[in-house]
């Protein structure tokens, strides 16, 4: 049973559009609630490290020259950071060389493993242990604990969480109400004018509604119907007219039935002809008057799978998301804090980001399902054509692109070529750009077996144990805040190669650049 079959089709479309709104929005602030929560844990991780680190510091000397009360009026400093409740300073052998504690008369114990984890998150306590080194060498370890408050830190995040999506929910609703006349209250009108000729059998067109969309087009179909009804009546009447003269004709041809007894037979044959005539008429005009009904009961169960099928469109919720924050933005933006402004930034970065990533997940499926056609290419209008493309950006950071392609065509499929080559060369542009002197260099060499292009940078480069990763879907090495991009170009490479029985590879090492390499082979193409 469908519970939205009952419902007015004004309220299914505030329905639909704030059921979908508020479940993006909820999904968007529950993984902003998630991040801001890993963001203030890693917070306080490095500020527990940046506080053992200083602590180590102050305290090599005392170790050194073995100067336990100097290092113990060290460990008092920490009485003044509220989060670390106990520090001890550990010698080279292991042995507690001195200590704090905010709880006079307190001993712990530092958790085990925890020189080689660095730190260790166990309930509410944060445990960070540093090495206390000095010219000689290593000297000892400095181990501090924190107390973290995990319930006051979620239920904030968690009420802001809260107060965002209710906000949005509001907006969502009252932009819903406001747009959902423009589709509704046209249908409502025409459905009232249907109803209203139905009891008067006064047959009037539908009026208020001009436009070429869905709605413009049924009520044109509709008072096009109304205008064969207002004929076919029209032409039902005069045959009832017709009937009325042919009685008249007819009693008078009985008064004059001395006269001629054929000519009141023909008249009485030509009154049957009539009256079956009408007859017939009518029930042609009954069948039409339904057919015409079940067109327009047709029509509107088209407009409903319409409205259905835009309502529930993949980026229609993102587009939403945009567009509310944007308007959050614009109307409050000069009366949010800094914190607030920050939330809308990150909700349309990240709205545009979804996007991209939908782009490029259609756009690697469509890759996948293309038919393959292999072909005779000009490799260096290829490369011209993705540099043109790129122009701009290779002006603004003054890169020194070179080609060696000469005049060799290879064979593959035009489409594949160019979305690896592309991805290929973008990535080395976007990985070099802020490199001092920048330059990219692609090769085409002509083997016997295969054609190979390389393309090499200066750029930040990579290490090799993460060779095979790059090349996975949603794989990335570097964080999207410094280099953005959704994960999902080098896997396009990837299936564009396999798709042409190529291979793909690369060479780097950290901040050296790197080169990658596109292998097509020449036994796939059998033209001349």
């Amino acid at each position: 049973m469908n519970p939205l079959r009952d419902i007015r089709l004004r309220n299914k479309i505030i329905l639909i559009v704030v059921v979908i709104g508020t479940v993006s929005t909820f999904t968007g602030n529950l993984i902003n609630y998630l991040y801001e929560i890993n963001k203030t844990k890693i917070g306080m991780i490095a500020d527990s490290q940046m506080h053992a680190r200083l602590i180590s510091e102050y305290c090599s000397l005392p170790l050194e020259f073995n100067y336990p009360e100097n290092a113990k009026d060290v460990l008092l400093k920490l009485a003044e950071i509220n989060s670390i409740t106990d520090g001890i300073l550990y010698n080279s052998s292991g042995l507690v060389f001195a200590e704090y504690h905010r709880k006079p008369g307190e001993r712990i114990e530092m958790p085990a493993n925890l020189i080689t984890e660095i730190f260790k998150l166990e309930g509410n306590f944060l445990h960070v242990i540093e090495k206390v080194q000095s010219k000689r060498g290593l000297e000892g370890y400095i181990y501090l604990r924190s107390e973290i408050d995990w319930k006051s830190i979620m239920l904030k995040q968690g009420l802001i969480a809260v107060i965002l999506t209710l906000l949005m929910v509001l907006i969502i609703f009252a932009l819903s109400f406001y747009f959902q006349k423009g589709i509704s209250d046209p249908i409502i009108r025409l459905s009232n004018q249907v109803k209203h000729n139905t009891i008067t059998t006064s047959n009037m067109p539908a009026t208020g509604y001009v436009g070429k969309d869905e709605i413009g087009q049924l009520y044109h179909d509709f008072n096009l119907m109304i205008e064969q009804i207002q004929t076919r009546e029209n032409d039902k009447r005069k045959a009832m007219e017709a009937e009325k003269i042919a009685l008249v004709e007819s009693k008078r041809l009985l008064l004059l039935a001395d006269k001629s007894r054929n000519a009141l037979l023909s008249a009485i044959e030509d009154q049957k002809m009539s009256k079956a005539e009408i007859i017939k008429l009518n029930e042609t005009l009954e069948i039409r008057v339904k057919e015409r009904t079940a067109q327009l009961e047709a029509v509107n169960k088209e407009l409903e799978t319409f409205t259905y099928s835009v309502s529930h469109d993949l980026k229609a919720p993102l587009r939403g998301i945009d567009g509310f924050s944007r308007l959050l933005q614009d109307i409050y933006g000069p009366a949010m804090n800094e914190e607030a402004q920050s939330f809308i930034k990150t909700i349309r970065s990240s709205t545009t980001l979804m996007n991209q990533l939908i782009d490029d997940l259609l756009n690697y499926s469509r890759l996948e399902r293309s038919p393959l056609r292999i072909e005779a290419i000009r490799i260096s209008e290829v490369i011209d054509t993705i540099v043109t493309l790129n122009k701009a950006e290779l002006d603004a950071h003054q890169f020194i692109f070179e080609t060696d392609s000469g005049e060799i065509v290879l064979a593959a499929d035009s489409r594949a070529i160019t979305i690896a080559l592309r991805n290929v060369i973008e990535n080395a542009i976007k990985f070099t750009k802020n490199r001092p002197n920048p330059r990219v260099k692609v090769v085409v060499t002509d083997n016997e077996q295969s054609w190979v292009i390389s393309v090499a940078d200066n750029g930040i480069g990579f290490n090799m144990k993460y060779h095979q990763r790059i090349f996975e879907i949603f794989q990335r090495l570097e964080r999207a805040e410094d280099f953005p991009g959704t994960g999902i170009g080098l896997a396009m490479v990837s299936k564009a190669m396999q798709r042409m029985n190529g291979k793909v590879w690369a060479e780097s090492a950290p901040g050296e650049g790197s080169v990658f390499y596109l292998e097509i082979p020449k036994h796939q193409y059998n033209g001349n």
